[in-house]
Formats: C-alpha cells, structure tokens, sequence
C-alpha cells in the first residue's frame, strides 16, 4: 500500500476517526431518505481503506462513489481493491471540471480537510467543488477543518459572527422546540467558524470574490433555520489537533419549505 506523504506516518485508522467516519456517513444516510444505494458520493480518501467501508456499509454502491486524492499511486492502489469506484489522482480543485465533463452530479460529498477554516489553499480547493450544477437539487455535504490557527484578525469575526447570530437566534427561536441546542451552545470561536463554512456553502460559488451581498445560489436549510446544521468535533491523535466537522443539507433556490422561510 502506498504511502500518502501529506499525511501523518501513522495514517488515519483510529478510533475517534472511525467514530467521525461512522457518524458523517450515517449522517448521509439519514438525511437522504435512507436510500444511498442510487446515491452519488465523493469522498477524499487517504491510504487506509476506512471512508470506503464505512460508505459502503451506509448502502451506497461502489460504483456510485467517486474518489479524490492528489496522488495517483494512492487512488490506483483503492481501484485494485474496490474495482468499481471511480478515481480522481488529482488536486481537489481539479475534480469539477472531470465531473462536468462526465455530467455526474452528487447526492453527497464529505470534504474531510486538514487545515483551518480561513486558510486561502483550503478555498482554492473546494470553493471550485460547491457550484451547483455539480450536485442534485436535494444534496448533503460535510466540511472538516482544524480547529485553531486562523490569522488573528479572522479569529476575532469568527467571534463576532457568533456573538450576532446566537443572539438574534435566542430572540427569534427561544420558544421553539425546534432549534438545536447544540449548535446555540457551541463556543464563540468554534460556532463562527461553522457560520464561515455555512456561507460559503450557500453561495455555491466557484468565485471568490463574490461579495456578501450576492444572492444565495444554495440554501443549505439546516444551517440558518431554526435546526441549524449538525455539528461535532473530535480529537485528532494523527498529529494531537482537534478538528471541527458541520453537516449541511443543501437545496436549490427558490424554495419554500418549512426550514427556508421558517
């Protein structure tokens, strides 16, 4: 098996990892209706054959997932041992085109990345993979990043971010049954973070300049409405950090359902 140099040298197979794994694809699941087995997924992988499985175990079918990593030689190494799937041995970025050119569009995709929420390599990787022709009108996505080492100035409007959302949401929904606690209760700079990766989510775009005024091309409705997404963290012991992962379902404007105009 080869070795991915980026990662860490003794991989990923770890018990909070498998955990994380474990819950973002029953996640998926779930939030697609149950039914995975004509469902498109991309997932990026590393060395070990952990997401695969556990994909493969939430009932999508193999030849409906696409997997990523830079390295050829380690996406070589995955079509020997799932001969269905299919392969990308390319930078994330570069995947969209490929999936343009094949005209597939997703159900769900799990960005599993190992860097801070505002880092500019991170956004030149997935910001080109969150346009909407690539996904079905209904979609699921998952974004992980590295809690901490933001530059100062971002740490401060993650902060800031929070403080104006939590309170506009305890006068808005403190009455409601609905709105989840956990996301409420999720400390400043943790919560701003989450907010950061919601909206560029919901602007869908591949363009970063687009400014905040931009009309949403995307709702993700369990992230602004009263459910919020669905979020978590665990303790990465692959280097000792802490990372953060949000859950949003995603759905093409206009729309009028309960989550959008609740």
């Amino acid at each position: 098996m080869p070795n991915d140099p980026r990662g860490p040298q003794d991989g990923y197979d770890f018990g909070t990892k498998r955990q994380y794994r474990r819950t973002i694809w029953a996640g998926f699941r779930r939030e697609l209706g149950n039914q995975t087995a004509d469902k498109r997924a991309l997932l990026i992988v590393d060395a070990d054959d952990g997401e695969i499985e556990v994909a493969l175990q939430n009932g999508f079918r193999e030849h409906n997932l696409f997997v990523v990593n830079w390295s050829p030689a380690i996406v070589a190494w995955k079509k020997r041992r799932f001969p269905r799937i299919h392969t990308f041995g390319v930078e994330l970025r570069n995947v969209a085109g490929r999936l343009r050119d094949a005209g597939v569009t997703l159900h769900a995709a799990n960005f599993d990345l190992c860097s801070p929420a505002y880092q500019r390599t991170l956004h030149q990787q997935i910001s080109p993979m969150l346009s909407p022709d690539l996904y079905e009108a209904e979609n699921v996505i998952a974004v992980t990043v590295l809690r901490g080492r933001d530059p100062h100035l971002w740490s401060e409007i993650f902060k800031g971010s929070a403080y104006a959302w939590r309170e506009s949401k305890r006068a808005a929904y403190k009455d409601n049954p609905r709105f989840r606690s956990d996301v409420l209760d999720q400390p400043d700079n943790d919560l701003g973070r989450f907010l950061f990766l919601g909206t560029l989510l919901e602007r869908g775009c591949s363009d970063m300049n687009v400014g905040p005024d931009s009309p949403p091309l995307i709702r993700h409705s369990k992230c602004y409405a009263p459910v919020g997404p669905q979020v978590g963290k665990y303790r990465s012991t692959a280097g000792t950090q802490t990372m953060l992962w949000s859950l949003f379902v995603r759905h093409r404007l206009p729309c009028g359902c309960q989550d959008c105009v609740g």
